[in-house]
């Protein structure tokens, strides 16, 4: 969804992180699976590499494609098998025990360049680590991040997860992105605006 202000984003976000807060480990991976080969889908895949490079006029659409899948498959991989939610290191001989937590509400400011795997490859740790996520996209790209986050919202409505899990300003540039970082919780920054 593209979230006309940030105060609605981030309720609405903040509503749908305390919900993925209370999540299983079985939960947190299905959705993230889920989300994860949405992205992966070659249509979905060309379809955003081709946005992408008309939108900013930025790399090459089969190089964009290709990297979007291998980043996806990447990190897909790298997730497998992590556990993010619960005791997560357990040193029974130090009374010590690791638990896992949410942040809350992160704020990304993503890049022109390779703008769909660099929300994908973004939203689906933060998913992992049942965080809400939102998107302030470099002018440039807002309609690449803006079709990238539909395609991510559809994949978490689809298992039944709240898609304001993960949304994207409507406005972009500096003053936005400054605004959200003071609102959110965390603050990830790929890319200027």
């Amino acid at each position: 969804m593209i979230t006309e202000t940030v105060d609605a984003a981030i309720h609405r976000a903040r509503l749908a992180q305390q919900e993925a807060a209370s999540w299983t480990q079985e939960r947190v991976d299905e959705i993230v699976t889920a989300v994860g080969w949405q992205c992966y889908r070659e249509e979905n895949a060309r379809r955003l590499a081709l946005l992408s490079h008309s939108e900013t006029s930025l790399g090459n659409p089969e190089h964009l494609y290709a990297l979007q899948r291998r980043r996806v498959l990447g990190i897909l991989r790298d997730l497998h098998g992590e556990t993010t939610v619960g005791v997560v290191e357990d040193l029974p001989e130090l009374g010590l025990r690791k638990l896992a937590k949410p942040l809350g509400v992160i704020a990304v400011a993503t890049p022109a360049t390779a703008p769909a795997p660099g929300i994908i490859c973004n939203v689906l740790p933060m998913l992992k680590t049942r965080n809400a996520a939102v998107f302030s996209p470099n002018p440039r790209a807002a309609g690449t991040a803006g079709e990238t986050i539909r395609i991510i919202r559809a994949a978490l409505a689809e298992v039944g997860a709240p898609p304001d899990l993960v949304q994207c300003l409507e406005t972009t540039g500096r003053a936005a992105s400054s605004e959200l970082m003071a609102a959110a919780d965390y603050v990830v920054a790929i890319g200027g605006v």
